[in-house]
């Protein structure tokens, strides 16, 4: 893997062809004049690494100050060759922007992506706008240069940190953060003096709180009862609504997430933290496999078979919280209207659970319908694409039934399958004798067979 470049090649140029590193940095512009670009090796060599590092941005800054476009012919367009570059960076261009140096008259030749960075205004240009200011900031540099990581850190540090911190250190660093900017600013912009005394102490007290807040990310970060950035992120976009409830519950709770805080939280990222600690509770036949926003994908194991539903998290983390997992069974028949089945096969194999308790005394058993007597009645003078199309349209009625019929009984007992497949959660984890029983009067119509065909033959008109 290649050295980090500090300053590539197109950087290095601007910085040459402008008078502002020939005249302020002499020494730095002549070993750019040597080198095309400068990697992290060759500036340790020279020892420039850290004033690179401090004044990068500074440089390029004044250097592109020195330059304006052409007005009288901003844009040219390369000829059909297609051969014109970058003066820059040397890359390949369609359009070239004409630019020209105010102080040593030199124009050249640009593309599209360098015009744009002479826009981009970053950190360093925001405080140092004018060669006192540079001096200045030079000055504090030469001082302490921990001043430099002050003065680029990100105002927003705080809403970025890996985890979401306790209250009192947001507030006890954005004060002394704001204090110790105004002071650097003022001094760089305004020539304010600064007290030797309260500069040092104001630097004291600033990394005392960084140094906290660094090592409280550190120690808990990997720990669940925290919040992550990452997390916080997809709150902010998936439950925006709840969001500031949310994190301010947080900051306020030590940073720590409260068991109620945590059943609200949603985000596919924090169920899948909490995912090991719920599974270590569940009992060994019921496992959590599956995760999306806001519900959990659980896989139940009963009778040599295995079982998919999809419950809202709340649920499950409400009963982690209390710790009664281990009674799932319990749990299951409580709530189980809102265990829903998360796949067909799942839905087929509780219909079929029923059906083998309905059967199992051997008074019931399934009866098969035959359609083409039905669709004789229907019509006997049909053409068989008109038979066919009929026979489709009876299958649509009664697919969504499982019927029965009884020893001793000429009646028929018909079930929705929706019904089945209800009875087939209640199954999983109930005594099975009650659900039974329940079951068997659970059934949608009782009627004859000629009752059914002229049942099935109204659904068709």
């Amino acid at each position: 893997m290649g050295k980090k470049l500090l300053i590539d090649k197109s950087k290095r140029n601007l910085l040459i062809f402008s008078d502002f590193m020939k005249y302020k940095e002499p020494a730095l512009y002549k070993i750019l004049l040597e080198n095309n670009k400068i990697d992290e090796d060759t500036a340790e060599k020279l020892n420039i690494s850290k004033k690179i590092k401090q004044n990068l941005p500074a440089w390029l800054n004044f250097s592109s100050q020195e330059w304006i476009s052409d007005k009288s012919n901003p844009i040219l367009t390369t000829d059909e060759s297609g051969n014109k570059h970058c003066r820059l960076c040397n890359q390949p261009i369609k359009f070239q922007y004409k630019i020209k140096n105010q102080k040593n008259d030199m124009e050249i030749l640009i593309g599209g992506n360098c015009v744009n960075n002479f826009k981009q205004l970053d950190s360093m240009v925001k405080i140092i706008k004018t060669e006192e200011e540079y001096k200045r900031y030079n000055k504090l540099l030469k001082y302490n240069s921990n001043i430099f990581d002050i003065l680029m850190a990100d105002s927003k540090y705080l809403q970025k940190t890996a985890i979401i911190l306790p209250k009192g250190y947001y507030d006890s660093f954005d004060k002394i953060q704001t204090k110790i900017n105004k002071m650097l600013k003022s001094y760089i912009r305004k020539g304010k003096k600064l007290k030797k005394s309260e500069l040092d102490k104001a630097l004291l007290v600033y990394n005392y709180e960084l140094n906290n807040l660094i090592d409280f990310i550190k120690k808990h970060e990997q720990i669940t009862d925290y919040v992550t950035r990452k997390t916080a992120n997809e709150i902010e976009e998936k439950q925006n609504d709840e969001y500031r409830n949310i994190i301010n519950e947080v900051m306020e709770n030590n940073g720590k997430l409260s068991p109620s805080t945590s059943v609200k939280i949603k985000v596919e990222s924090h169920l899948q933290r909490m995912k090991y600690h719920v599974n270590n509770q569940l009992p060994s036949e019921v496992e959590l496999v599956g995760i999306f926003f806001g519900t959990y994908i659980l896989a139940i194991q009963r009778f040599n078979d295995k079982y998919s539903f999809k419950v809202d998290s709340s649920l499950l983390l409400e009963n982690f919280f209390e710790k009664k997992l281990k009674q799932f069974d319990a749990i299951f028949l409580e709530n189980h209207s809102k265990f829903d089945v998360h796949d067909v096969v799942t839905r087929e194999k509780l219909a079929i659970l029923s059906e083998s308790f309905v059967v199992s005394d051997n008074s019931f058993r399934i009866k098969e319908i035959d359609y083409r007597k039905i669709a004789n009645k229907y019509d006997s003078d049909l053409t068989r694409k008109e038979f066919n199309e009929v026979i489709n349209r009876i299958s649509l009625v009664l697919d969504r039934y499982t019927i029965f019929e009884k020893k001793g009984d000429t009646h028929l007992y018909i079930y929705k399958n929706s019904i089945l497949e209800d009875y087939g959660k209640e199954f999983l984890f109930s005594q099975l004798d009650s659900t039974k029983k329940k079951i068997v009067k659970a059934y949608e119509m009782k009627m004859e067979i000629k009752e059914l065909y002229d049942w099935v033959i109204s659904r068709l008109n």
